[in-house]
């Protein structure tokens, strides 16, 4: 079997998966490398991740990922999600790197990191773009939040 049936599941019926109805702020982002897209929607409550979803397009390592570490950071401080490092990774997702495939199963995890990044440097984003250094590929932060 090539993937582990953790990954199947998650990628079969991913936590989590849909547009908030009410967020405070959304962000997209790619693996310039595969294609794979994601777009969170945030619900934040003073330093805490209180909800999250995403929509997105991506292979199964890539939607399983996204899954697994939007329902694992949900109700966290902004600033642990943060400060978590990208070795704890393998011990959330519950699977080990595929070999090759490592942007595709950290897709989420890095683009929450940097969403939430954004969300606080700029403590009520606005349209406004970061570039992700190792892509050098847009990624938009927007609040305009359905209320």
């Amino acid at each position: 079997m090539l993937y582990s049936d953790i990954v199947w599941e998650h990628y079969k019926n991913p936590n989590n998966f849909g547009k908030l109805k009410k967020y405070d702020f959304e962000f997209e982002d790619v693996n310039a490398k595969c294609g794979d897209s994601v777009k969170w929607f945030f619900k934040i409550d003073g330093d805490k991740l209180t909800d999250v979803s995403f929509e997105g397009q991506g292979c199964a390592l890539s939607v399983a990922g996204c899954s697994i570490i939007s329902e694992f950071f949900k109700g966290r401080a902004l600033k642990k999600i943060i400060a978590a490092k990208d070795e704890e990774i393998w011990d959330i997702l519950g699977f080990e790197p595929y070999p090759g495939r490592i942007l595709c199963s950290t897709l989420g995890f890095s683009s929450i990191r940097k969403a939430l990044i954004a969300y606080i440097e700029s403590a009520k984003p606005t349209n406004k773009k970061v570039k992700d250094k190792k892509t050098a590929k847009p990624a938009k932060v927007d609040n305009k939040a359905k209320k």
